[in-house]
Formats: C-alpha cells, sequence, structure tokens
C-alpha cells in the first residue's frame, strides 16, 4: 500500500494536479496522486487546460483503476458534480486504466480538435471542441494506485 510518502520529482513540469475533495492526496509539487481512502473514489485534474501540441504522461503504478476523461471549462467549478464522474454530462471519459502490480504509461497529446492517448500499444481518440481547451480529469476509482503527471517533450 502507499503511504503518504511520495518520490521527490525528477522532471520539472508546467502542468500539475489539483485536489477534488478530501481522497486525493498530492505531494507536495502537485505531480503525484494518492488515493487516501477516506471513502472510495478520488478525482483530481490538472491546474489548467492543455495547450495545443502538448503532450503529457501519466504513469500509474500499484493496483487499481483510473479513468482518464477531459472536461472543457475549470474542474474546480464543478468539483461537487465531479465525484459522480461517469454521470457528469459535461464531462467526457478517454479511457479507463487498470493495472495489477505494474506500472501503465499513458501517453496524451492534444492536437486542435481531439485528444490522442496511447496506453498499453492501443490508440484512443477523444474529439474536443476546437475553441476550447480540455482539463484533464483522473478518477481514481478504486486500488491501492499512485499516479505521476508529467510533461512529455516530444510527439508521440
Amino acid at each position: 500500500m502507499y503511504n503518504n510518502a511520495f518520490p521527490e520529482s525528477k522532471i520539472s513540469s508546467t502542468l500539475s494536479l489539483k485536489s477534488c475533495g478530501e481522497n486525493i492526496k498530492l505531494s507536495n509539487d502537485r505531480r503525484f496522486a494518492v488515493w487516501n481512502f477516506m471513502e472510495s473514489d478520488g478525482v483530481t485534474f490538472s491546474h489548467r487546460p492543455m495547450d495545443h501540441l502538448e503532450h503529457l504522461i501519466l504513469e500509474v503504478t500499484g493496483s487499481g483503476e483510473v479513468a482518464i476523461g477531459a472536461i472543457g471549462s475549470d474542474p474546480k467549478n464543478h468539483e461537487k458534480s465531479l465525484s459522480s464522474f461517469s454521470t457528469y454530462p459535461e464531462l467526457k471519459t478517454a479511457i479507463i486504466v487498470k493495472c495489477h502490480e505494474s506500472l501503465t504509461q499513458v501517453k496524451v497529446t492534444r492536437d486542435a480538435d481531439q485528444l490522442i492517448i496511447f496506453c498499453d500499444d492501443k490508440r484512443y481518440v477523444m474529439s474536443i471542441e476546437p475553441e476550447q481547451k480540455p482539463w484533464m480529469v483522473f478518477y481514481l476509482r478504486f486500488g491501492d494506485v499512485r499516479m505521476e503527471l508529467r510533461e512529455y517533450n516530444h510527439p508521440i
């Protein structure tokens, strides 16, 4: 089980996480998130929207599930609604990452009107409104998982 000890960040990043409720614990640099086991489920999100042609990597370690989605406006304005991740109409779910005592790496690229997501040798595409910048939302559904968000400087 992951306790509240976080490794030190090795890569500087301009994209970090915000907490949404008491179920998520964030590291001091806000790049690592751990489900806090207060209740089931926990939601966290990026502190700003993704820019055009921005790339990021999400590393999920441990055992459990993390749903990755996007929303077209600041998730902080929808905190209470986002706690019911799967039923919030504005939120689009792209992929559910399942891992079992392993590390799973997810690469995300934002293009003009889509998010392109690579995970487990598969490619997923989520359409987004070109005039909206997508905020990334992460739903730690259950299990003993930790995730790290970092920038990726090369196209996927």
